[in-house]
């Protein structure tokens, strides 16, 4: 049943209308309600990437992900579209990260690609391309991309500890350790509980156990003090706060 407020906004009749009905549908995790109203939405504005992508994370979140991902792709052409004119590459990239936490590595690396040929020194289209690939086990390639992303953002974690996940997976485990110390010694990282998971499963290879174990328990104590919280922020075209979200200044 639609809420007051809703109503009231549908009777615009319009575009807009609909995008602010699923919207607050999204707030209130009412994906069904919410895939209706972006529904309506795209039946007046077909290329509107906020419906696309908006319909296609509702689909997602209804455990409909065959369904959803061929929009989030559609969004993502879009704003590629756009991205070609404007150069400003933090939605299509936003877009292609969303591809990926949503299992479609394929289609979030096409994206990736065409991002990277628009800014080749973008550390968050590097990244996401490294993800992709890693994500679709070409271990190399990934780990060529991760390697750029790092000495574009030194600094930036979610880099540093996919390049020391890939290092870890060929081979090379001294620097992949040192890499993900460097994370948790930092202060406050916000990506401190993802490196002292992957350090605890390095060591724990490694046969240091304790120390394995310690790693991994605070890994554990961190997560359960931050409880990710997820929404839809109507100045983008989707918003995920794992904590890739602002980690790259692109």
């Amino acid at each position: 049943m639609n809420s007051p407020a809703s109503s009231a906004t549908l009777q615009k009749n319009n575009h807009q209308g609909y995008l602010d009905a699923a919207q607050e549908a999204v707030l209130k995790k009412d994906f069904v309600s919410a895939e209706n109203y972006f529904r309506n939405a795209l039946m007046q504005q077909k290329t509107s990437a906020i419906a696309l992508a908006g319909l296609g994370q509702s689909l997602c979140q209804l455990n409909r992900p065959k369904e959803g991902i061929p929009f989030l792709d559609k969004a993502g052409k879009v704003l590629l579209k756009q991205a070609k004119l404007t150069r400003e590459i933090k939605n299509p990239l936003d877009l292609a990260y969303q591809l990926i936490h949503w299992h479609a590595p394929e289609e979030a690396l096409i994206l990736a690609n065409a991002i990277l040929a628009i800014d080749a020194n973008s550390a968050n289209a590097n990244y996401i391309a490294a993800l992709s690939l890693q994500a679709l086990n070409k271990l190399p390639e990934a780990y060529s991309l991760a390697i750029r992303a790092v000495k574009l953002a030194p600094g930036e974690s979610n880099a540093i500890i996919l390049l020391a996940v890939l290092e870890s997976k060929l081979g090379n485990v001294i620097d992949a350790r040192e890499r993900l110390e460097f994370v948790v010694n930092k202060p406050a990282d916000v990506n401190a509980a993802r490196a002292h998971l992957e350090l605890g499963v390095i060591l724990d290879k490694a046969g240091e156990f304790d120390l394995a174990f310690k790693h991994l328990t605070e890994s554990g104590k961190i997560n359960l003090d931050a409880p990710a919280a997820r929404w839809m922020d109507k100045s983008a075209v989707y918003r995920d706060i794992t904590q890739y979200k602002d980690a790259f200044d692109t």
